[in-house]
């Protein structure tokens, strides 16, 4: 590891006021432009210094610091520097010790990286450069003026210059280093408009003013190299911002720079340097071809000999590279530590080491097309190969300083690959140009990969763009390739047990109004935006306006919406957002076009980079939109905007919302069931607590067993909430009053008014929405438990409808299709009167149903008639349902009987038969009494009518009548001998035989088991 000086940085910002830092500064004839475009006295001047990590602009800019301000205490480090400088530029030295002899001074002021706010960071920095210089009092009135806008800049530096005009100071020179740091932040905040600071600035320190004013910004590439992500529009606004500056390539290939290479390589190679190698050939050679322009031969020698083993072709290209591509973790010092110094080291080696960043540089004149061209030949030719070396070596030295191409002529390419291969270097090119890898452009000496046909992406790209932007919808564009997020209470969640969540959605302005019903008709082609939904927790709403018009529409709409669970967000700076989507959306639009994509094999590896850089500069710009900042989108809510900063704030306000708007639910602490949608399991689970709860109610577990889902579920609703208690001897459900939770007491009540309230079509599509929205906000999951438990809990007349039809058996199905469907299921609940309880009571034990006249409630008079009715009614024989031996009144009972409703069939349809209302129950009750008995009859009925026919038919053969059937069939039996059965086949013959003369209790009994004989049926299955 070298340990060297040379290596040392400095931040500018720190080190201002510690001249020591600087001294193993050594400058360059590079450095020494920058400085004396600094220090020159002919005005001010607005500068971009674009020059890689480890180039020393920032130990350049920290002397210009020092010898700005001149102080006494940097005199000897600027002394120093000063003889350094003279070998190199010996007017530039004699102007720095004129200046250091005169006491001249001036103001500087150095920034440093990204700040959130350009006008507070320069206004900080000129006040803190004031107290170094000594000039705190003249600062006051600078401290007390405004730092926010464009506007107030200008002000602020006219200020300043008034101030060091009056103290005789110079000068004054702003350094911003790191600047592309800021251009990065700007962009990752979706900011990047904001850059038009700069432009006011470069217009500042242009006009004349009581002492110069100076501003250089110093980057690791050009402007617009930073804003190869971002969209063509902000890429034009960037390009007039740099047309307002001068720049400098500070790309150090000076004798300096080399020689400090051949220093480091000496420190660190361990092979010794060879005695059979004459430097000064090659530096010849090199230089024939074009390398080394600026280097004199007697010192190029030595430069060759001390880089040793390096090539000469690998010395030349390194600080050209790294000025074009180089990172803060890849320079030209970092690949001297990485590469291995016991070989001969080829200029393929920095391909290799850079090929990071050649991938990623793929801005307007970037490497990345080109690095693309060279890959694809790559592919074709053998790993580890001559020819390797050759097209990397092609691609190397037709990179320019700038974003153009330079030309690598065939004499640079063979001397590079010479040093490899002697003697082989031209066949080798040859095969290269034949097989079309590379191509040899005689007329101008240029050799370069070959690239097949040039499409320009870019150019279509921008056709694209202009054909597009009049239609594009940009809402409906994110919300297909960028949804919002979804919001959550975190804290409010937690304390509840609950899952709550805001939905989120972009609208236009016109949406926005039909969203919230502002729109009368509703606008064409928006019929689907109509509101909250029912249940839900809330939604926010991210306006994207166009123009200020909208922005103050959309402003005002806000500022008069009180639903509280509605959050609207105006997004009021999107045109930098507009023009990235539109861009992102051209390059899909690009993506489907085939023909485009077949005509080059490259077209689709560029688009795909283009394509990720725009999706990567569309991000910060969304989340601007979508995230509370302090630079970013309004956010109101209940009319009042909102001063929110980070996410953490918002979901504070959110926990807080949500406590207020949902102040009563129900703590039920179980993630399984207090959902939206459980899962199959859960609702298999929550099936068998409901058919508990129907079937084992009173049941201290209601009969659950063991540890499933079922259990928990049953133990964390109701035992663990008090829903569900021992009450003396027996498990019952609460009444509301018994329960401590709020929240809970307040849904039981509401269930228990929806089951116990008369009402004949009440839908329960009202309890569950009333259930789900404020102030209970109650969850789907729960409902079937809620509804089940309501039945069960409070005692009431009611009879359960699903398209007017009763429901006679309330099964856990039934439950959970109510709950799902609540449009289809009607409840009505009666209020019984004394006379009407009187008259149940009396019908149950008519069916001879057994019930208890004091105790037995409303629920069980309906329930227990109609369980004692339907049981009589299997009891009947078939033939009774239709026979026209029946009165009109008895049919109409039977079919009233095929689908039973026990409030109509009891309170309505059997008075309305019977003639007689509820309060003449005695009366009514004799009706229905005649009615049963004539539906138990039709049996007897029968059974005399087969009497009669058999009894005519025995009396037809002579068989004497009077004595009964009974007796008749005996005689005639007996009339046969005995004998006379063993020539009778067995079957039905014999067996009726038999049983005439065996005899039977009475004639009924005789005729149904004739019956049950000759045609398989008794009587009570016979119809008319």
């Amino acid at each position: 590891m070298v340990k060297s000086a040379f290596l040392r940085s400095i931040n500018i910002q720190l080190d201002v006021g510690h001249p020591e830092r600087l001294q193993h500064f050594r400058p360059t004839s590079k450095s020494v432009r920058l400085i004396s475009s600094l220090l020159k006295d002919d005005g001010g001047n607005a500068l971009f210094v674009v020059a890689p990590y480890g180039s020393g602009k920032s130990l350049a800019a920290g002397y210009v610091g020092e010898l700005v301000e001149n102080r006494p205490a940097a005199s000897d480090v600027l002394s120093d520097i000063g003889d350094r400088i003279t070998s190199i530029d010996p007017k530039l030295a004699e102007a720095s010790r004129r200046r250091q002899v005169e006491g001249t001074k001036g103001l500087f002021v150095p920034l440093y990286g990204h700040v959130p706010s350009a006008p507070r960071a320069l206004k900080e920095g000129i006040l803190t450069g004031m107290k170094r210089i000594e000039l705190g009092r003249e600062a006051r009135p600078i401290k007390a003026s405004e730092a926010e806008t464009a506007h107030d800049l200008v002000k602020l530096i006219s200020e300043c210059s008034k101030k060091l005009d009056s103290k005789k100071c110079d000068r004054l020179v702003i350094v911003w280093d790191e600047f592309g740091r800021h251009l990065q932040g700007l962009i990752s905040e979706g900011r990047s408009e904001e850059l038009d600071v700069l432009q006011v600035l470069a217009e500042v320190v242009s006009r004349p003013s009581a002492v110069p004013v100076s501003l250089v910004l110093l980057l690791h590439r050009s402007l617009l190299g930073y804003a190869s992500g971002l969209p063509s529009g902000v890429r034009r606004e960037w390009a007039k911002i740099e047309g307002r500056f001068e720049t400098l390539q500070y790309v150090d290939d000076s004798t300096e720079l080399y020689e400090l290479v051949g220093s480091l390589v000496e420190e660190t190679r361990t092979v010794p340097k060879p005695t059979d190698i004459d430097f000064a050939a090659l530096g010849r050679q090199a230089q024939e071809v074009g390398l080394f322009p600026d280097v004199k031969g007697s010192r190029l020698k030595g430069l060759l000999a001390a880089a040793y083993p390096l090539e000469p072709s690998t010395l030349y290209l390194l600080p050209r590279v790294s000025a074009r591509v180089a990172q803060n973790e890849r320079t030209l010092f970092s690949f001297l530590h990485w590469i291995s110094l016991e070989e001969a080291v080829r200029p393929g080696a920095i391909g290799d080491y850079f090929q990071g960043d050649f991938r990623t540089d793929g801005g307007p004149g970037g490497t990345q097309k080109p690095w693309l061209e060279t890959e694809s030949a790559l592919q074709k030719i053998e790993e580890e190969s001559i020819d390797e070396q050759a097209l990397k070596c092609a691609f190397l030295l037709g990179l320019g300083l700038g974003g153009e191409r330079a030309q690598a002529s065939h004499a640079q390419l063979t001397f590079a690959l010479e040093a490899a291969e002697e003697g082989e270097a031209p066949s080798v090119l040859k095969g290269l140009i034949d097989r079309k890898l590379l191509v040899h452009r005689r007329h101008t000496d240029q050799v370069v990969v070959w690239h097949g046909t040039d499409v320009d992406l870019r150019g279509r790209l921008e056709d694209s763009i202009k054909q597009s932007s009049t239609d594009f919808q940009l809402a409906h564009f994110l919300t297909c390739e960028m949804p919002p997020p979804v919001w959550r209470p975190v804290e409010y969640n937690a304390r509840h047990g609950i899952r709550r969540y805001l939905e989120s959605q972009y609208l236009t302005v016109a949406q926005l109004k039909a969203f919230l019903e502002l729109d009368k008709p509703r606008l064409p082609g928006l019929e689907e935006w109509d509101g909250l939904e029912l249940g839900s927790d809330g939604q926010v709403l991210y306006v994207l306006p166009q123009g200020k018009t909208e922005v103050a529409e959309a402003n005002a709409i806000a500022r008069n919406i009180s639903d509280p669970r509605l959050f609207i967000v105006i997004g009021d700076k999107i045109t930098a957002l507009r023009g990235a989507a539109l861009e992102l959306e051209c390059l899909l639009q690009m993506h489907e076009d085939h023909e485009l994509i077949s005509s080059d094999p490259l077209v689709k590896a560029e688009l795909d980079h283009l394509t990720d850089d725009a999706r990567i500069g569309l991000q910060p710009l969304v989340d601007r939109v979508l995230l509370p900042q302090p630079e970013g989108s309004s956010w109101f809510h209940m009319g009042e905007q909102l001063p929110l900063t980070n996410v953490v704030e918002l979901r504070r306000k959110l926990s807080d919302t949500m406590s207020k708007v949902f102040c009563l639910t129900p703590e039920i602490d179980s993630e399984m069931v207090v959902r939206r949608k459980p899962s199959s399991v859960v609702v298999n689970a929550r099936k068998k607590v409901e058919l508990g709860l129907l079937e084992r109610y009173g049941q201290e577990e209601l009969g659950i067993d063991g540890g499933f889902a079922d259990k928990a579920i049953f133990r964390c609703v109701f035992v663990r909430t008090g829903l569900y208690r021992e009450n003396g001897n027996r498990w019952a459900l609460a009444d509301p009053d018994e329960l401590d939770s709020p929240g809970l007491k307040s849904v039981w009540n509401s269930v228990r008014r929806f089951f116990t309230e008369p009402g004949t079509r009440k839908s329960l599509r009202t309890l569950i929405d009333e259930l789900r929205e404020p102030p209970y906000g109650v969850r789907e999951g729960i409902i079937p438990l809620l509804l089940t438990a309501g039945i069960q809990a409070f005692p009431s007349a009611i009879a359960l409808r699903k398209n007017g039809v009763f429901i006679d058996d309330i099964l856990p199905s039934v439950i959970e299709d109510a709950s799902k469907n609540p449009d289809s299921y009607f409840l009505e609940v009666v209020r019984l009167k004394t006379h009407q309880k009187k008259y149940l009571k009396e019908l149950a034990k008519l069916f001879e149903a057994e019930s208890d006249n004091e105790s037995t409630d409303q629920t069980d008079l309906l329930r227990t008639c109609m369980d004692a009715v339907l049981e009589w009614q299997d009891k009947l024989p078939a033939s009774a349902s239709k026979s026209r031996h029946l009165s009109v009144e008895a049919q109409k009972f039977k079919a009233e009987l095929d689908s039973p409703d026990p409030v109509h069939l009891f309170l309505d349809k059997l008075p309305e038969l019977i003639g007689h209302p509820t309060n003449h129950h005695k009366k009514l009750l004799a009706g229905i009494e005649c009615l049963r008995d004539e539906l138990e009859g039709i049996q007897r009925l029968f059974e005399s009518q087969a009497i009669k026919a058999l009894g005519q038919t025995l009396v037809s053969r002579g068989i004497r009548n009077g004595a009964g059937v009974r007796a008749q069939s005996a005689e005639w039996a007996n009339h046969f001998p005995k004998s006379f059965n063993e020539h009778l086949p067995t079957g039905v013959t014999k067996s009726v035989l038999m049983g005439l003369r065996a005899g039977y209790r009475n004639d009924g009994t005789l005729v149904n088991a004739l019956s049950t004989l000759l045609i398989g049926h008794p009587i009570r299955e016979w119809d008319d």
